[in-house]
């Protein structure tokens, strides 16, 4: 009820300073948008974390921490979504790092898990996937979930990536546009209020959201990957694993029901093991 209540009354007031300013109201609502907030990282969260080798890469000003398991040949990076951190691939990394010829590679993402920051962009999110690859050279799979995947996405298009194998791509979001969509709900966001913080988007993006969509990150994409979505997902509708596998016919779709946004289930795990392997 208290977080009901707390997003109508930011919907109210960016609506309200949005009449006198329309500027500014954009600039608030943005950085709203940009803010996820930090999960408390528990005991046992701790304790597998701490089983990789863990270290911080500077980026932009802010350490960023990162994770590393096995030294095999093969590397996985692991990407995961918004208001997550890289314990959501605990499953994963158990059953892949059970092989030798695995590395697998995780980092909380700006703003998240144990990485400093307050903000999050997919532009900054996808520079930062774009120096980590540069760095580890060839990738034989990357995993990613929600933002993680649809960031990857944009890095693809935008970043001159090294060679991977593989791509995994859970929970996609469809488009920029499709985040904003979600506030205006929740926030019960006026038109003209929309329109001041999609122009405060744009701004910061330096291109038309319209054309932030997979659609377009997708177009030019020929890596084997395997799309999983759940139909009823909340968060992300499943028009959006259509869509995506329509633009990237190299791509299997693993379609679950039940499971939701996470997709949170062995089943995934195991199908993610194997289409790795």
């Amino acid at each position: 009820m208290t977080g009901r209540f707390y997003y109508r009354g930011l919907g109210f007031f960016l609506n309200t300073m949005n009449s006198v300013a329309p500027s500014l109201s954009g600039k608030l609502g943005f950085k709203f948008f940009c803010s996820p907030s930090r999960r408390k990282i528990t005991k046992s969260q701790y304790k597998f974390l701490r089983t990789g080798e863990e270290s911080d890469i500077m980026f932009k000003g802010k350490l960023i921490r990162h994770y590393r398991w096995g030294n095999g040949p093969k590397k996985i990076l692991f990407i995961h979504g918004w208001q997550s951190f890289s314990y959501r691939w605990q499953q994963y990394i158990e059953l892949l790092s059970k092989k030798p010829e695995y590395t697998l590679l995780a980092f909380d993402a700006p703003a998240h898990g144990q990485s400093e920051g307050k903000h999050f962009t997919v532009p900054d999110h996808a520079s930062l996937i774009n120096k980590l690859l540069n760095e580890y050279g060839s990738v034989h799979a990357i995993v990613s979930h929600s933002i993680g995947s649809f960031s990857f996405f944009y890095a693809q298009a935008k970043h001159q990536l090294p060679t991977i194998n593989k791509v995994i791509a859970l929970s996609t979001p469809g488009s920029a546009t499709e985040f904003i969509g979600f506030y205006k709900k929740s926030l019960k966001l006026k038109p003209a209020t929309v329109k001041s913080i999609t122009e405060e988007f744009q701004n910061v993006a330096e291109e038309d959201l319209e054309k932030v969509s997979l659609p377009y990150l997708a177009k030019s994409l020929s890596i084997p990957g395997l799309i999983v979505h759940d139909q009823k997902d909340a968060l992300t509708d499943f028009s959006n694993a259509r869509l995506l596998h329509q633009h990237w016919p190299q791509a299997e779709l693993m379609t679950t029901t039940g499971l939701g946004h996470r997709l949170r289930s062995l089943d995934v795990v195991n199908a993610v093991g194997e289409f790795i392997d």
